[in-house]
């Protein structure tokens, strides 16, 4: 878009993403001219601020930065990553001067130093400004880092205007008495959640590749991205990226003539039909993310257009006489019901459960329907069972399972449960004891089993989630090679394998027991990737909106019992063993 007029460019990119167009040209008239505003762009998430913001600055042409901000971050790493984007080299590139001469290393060690480079970098005599974008700003964790930066480029005067994404309003724009100087205010750009006809629209933008399997094996092109790493200088005019937190520009015509044509896309009317009628109208009560929502559009678009692709629905007919010979199929499998029950914000992926029906196993003629699914047990969990507990690997079931045990126990049974160290305690009680004892413990069990069951799992912290983990562990066969390939096999660890040998102690950390390296192995980034990786799975979600910087992430279970049972025998482990009810 570069070689298009100023306001050509500028519909340009409004035309991809419908219900912005206000935004937009906010956009353009703070950035555009030769003294911007610096920005805060805030709005809920999934709400496509990242994707705009990026897409405008590339779009048209514009010097940027682009830097997602971590929680806890040093210094040092923020000045190298900021100048290396902004010199459009990577920081191992960048040379800066020492006692001793140049020396190869990036970035500045003080503040003083970042704004001369900062200055060096974007001159006060730039034709344009360029544009520092910081991703995932928290306000509470990046409150005093802004001001700062701030003070920086306006000391020497740089050439740069700062555009600041978050997901939460702005507390306090001002920051001038916090740091003695009178700096800028910073301009607020909201972006306020979708409502159903901007979802329609939006995701109507960005059209499947085909019908049904072919859909379906491309369904990653119809979910968000991860937009590509930011381009600077003559490179940003190269074309936009797909946008990370909504559905980006899609295809220009939107016109498809023939069932299954692999690279050819449904006629737009009739997809904005689909996308309205099952993806828009049952799920935004539930979230109003249009990330969530495309992914929900990618799972459902295959099954819903599979008769097109198998020639049971003329693909000649209008959109509307189409659409209405594709709803009959469609309700009558029932998979929008089932999705509803077994979906929570945030997946990436469909519920395990409904894998094989929306994976097209099973989806066919007769074979997916909700009558077929329900016969199963809560939406054919039998099958999606059995390929849950066939692809995962060991670590993978034994968090699983960790946390169905750290969603239906107590806390403060956990010590009681894993603690087998030898107890001191007094003589034998003498005595045949109360009469009715055995009995009215049986009647607290079974009491509170039934309370336990109509309260539903409750949250756990990731700790309480490692530690369990950590103790099945030690009870299930060796995992070191699943991840490490027999890494803490062998050695001093040999002798404390044997049966009955376990020495764990949740109260005090990991002690003992192979060598000692369980607490090094089970806290290792290979566990925690995983947990990452079932989160994306929907298999464990986030409790909480975690605003807190001081508190550690809480999770929910999203595996039923019988399929806990499944993963504990494929496991061996008897998983009675671990659950408990308080007395």
């Amino acid at each position: 878009m570069a070689g298009l007029p100023e306001a050509e460019a500028v519909r340009e990119v409004a035309r991809c993403w419908p219900g912005r167009e206000s935004q937009i040209a906010a956009l353009h008239a703070w950035l555009s001219g030769r003294v911007a505003s610096h920005l805060v762009v805030h709005g809920p998430p999934g709400t496509g601020k990242t994707g705009v913001v990026r897409h405008c600055l590339e779009a048209w042409g514009r010097r940027f930065a682009y830097v997602p901000l971590a929680q806890e971050y040093k210094l040092r790493q923020l000045f190298a990553s900021v100048l290396s984007a902004l010199w459009g080299c990577p920081p191992a590139c960048l040379k800066r001067r020492r006692e001793g001469g140049w020396g190869p290393t990036a970035g500045a060690d003080s503040w003083n130093e970042f704004a001369e480079q900062l200055a060096a970098a974007c001159p006060p005599s730039a034709p344009a400004c360029s544009v520092l974008a910081l991703d995932a700003f928290q306000w509470g964790a990046h409150r005093n880092m802004l001001p700062q930066l701030l003070a920086a480029v306006k000391s020497h005067r740089a050439s740069l205007v700062v555009v600041v994404i978050t997901s939460t309003a702005p507390q306090d724009v001002r920051f001038g008495p916090g740091v003695g100087v009178g700096l800028p205010l910073l301009q607020p750009l909201a972006f306020p959640a979708y409502d159903r006809d901007q979802l329609t629209s939006a995701l109507a933008v960005h059209l499947p590749s085909g019908y049904g399997s072919a859909a379906a094996s491309c369904s990653a092109a119809a979910a968000p991205e991860p937009a590509s790493p930011p381009r600077t200088g003559a490179a940003a005019a190269a074309g936009a990226p797909i946008p990370a937190a909504a559905p980006g520009p899609g295809p220009s015509s939107g016109s498809g003539s023939g069932p299954g044509g692999g690279a050819c896309a449904p006629p737009r009317e009739l997809y904005a039909t689909f996308v309205a009628a099952y993806v828009v109208s049952p799920f935004s009560p539930l979230t109003r993310s249009a990330a969530d929502l495309a992914a929900i559009a990618s799972w459902l678009w295959p099954v819903y257009s599979r008769p097109l692709e198998e020639g049971r629905v003329r693909s000649d007919l209008p959109p509307q006489a189409t659409a209405k010979q594709l709803d009959a199929f469609m309700q009558h499998q029932g998979l929008v019901k089932l999705l509803l029950q077994a979906y929570t914000p945030g997946m990436r992926a469909p519920p395990p459960a409904l894998a094989p029906l929306l994976t097209g196993a099973g989806a066919g003629a007769g074979g997916g329907s909700a009558g077929a699914a329900e016969k199963e047990g809560a939406g054919g969990a039998e099958a999606g069972g059995g390929a849950l507990v066939g692809n995962l690997g060991r670590a993978s079931k034994l968090l699983l399972l960790a946390a169905f045990v750290a969603s239906r126990n107590k806390a403060t049974l956990d010590k009681e449960l894993f603690d087998f160290r030898q107890r001191p305690g007094g003589g034998r009680r003498r005595g045949a004891g109360r009469a009715g004892a055995p009995e009215q413990e049986a009647d607290r069990q079974a009491e509170a089993a039934r309370e336990a069951r109509l309260k539903g799992p409750h949250a756990f912290p990731l700790t309480r989630l490692i530690s369990i983990f950590h103790r099945l562990w030690a009870s299930a066969p060796p995992l070191c090679d699943d991840l490490y390939g027999g890494l803490y096999e062998g050695g001093a660890g040999g002798a404390s394998d044997a049966p009955g040998v376990l020495d764990v102690d949740l109260a005090t950390g990991f002690k003992g027991g192979r060598g000692g390296t369980e607490a090094l192995w089970s806290q290792s980034a290979a566990v925690l990737s995983s947990v990452t990786g079932l989160q994306g799975m929907g298999l464990l979600a986030k409790a909480g909106a975690g605003d807190d910087p001081l508190d550690q992430p809480r999770f929910t279970c999203a595996i039923d019992e019988p399929l806990a049972q499944r993963l504990a025998a494929d496991l061996r482990i008897t998983l009675q063993n671990y659950l408990m009810y308080d007395k």
